[in-house]
């Protein structure tokens, strides 16, 4: 899967030797990756031919979801977004039994 990715994004070397993506990080839609990654096939299970209509129903609605969800954000926006802070975890107190 990550080679395909990998080969989607088209690198190229900056003036500094740096490997870098050879189109703008703005133009490279989070659907796209995402849809590249998804029909990724690991060879282990055989597509249905069988069409199973309730199935079908929910399979088309997660693809809406995730065509909405994703909307217009591009790889750029998540490079771009702030990083949350990090989850914080308190040292567990030693019961004394």
């Amino acid at each position: 899967m990550w080679t395909r990715i990998w080969a989607f994004l088209d690198w190229c070397f900056s003036d500094y030797d740096e490997l870098v993506p050879a189109r703008d990080l703005g133009r490279i839609s989070l659907y796209e990756i995402l849809d590249i990654a998804r029909n990724y096939g690991s060879g282990h299970v055989a597509p249905r031919n069988l069409p199973i209509p309730a199935v079908d129903r929910l399979l088309a609605g997660v693809e809406d979801a995730r065509r909405h969800r994703c909307g217009e954000l591009t790889l750029r926006d998540l490079v771009d977004e702030a990083a949350r802070p990090a989850l914080q975890l308190t040292p567990r107190q030693s019961s004394s039994r």
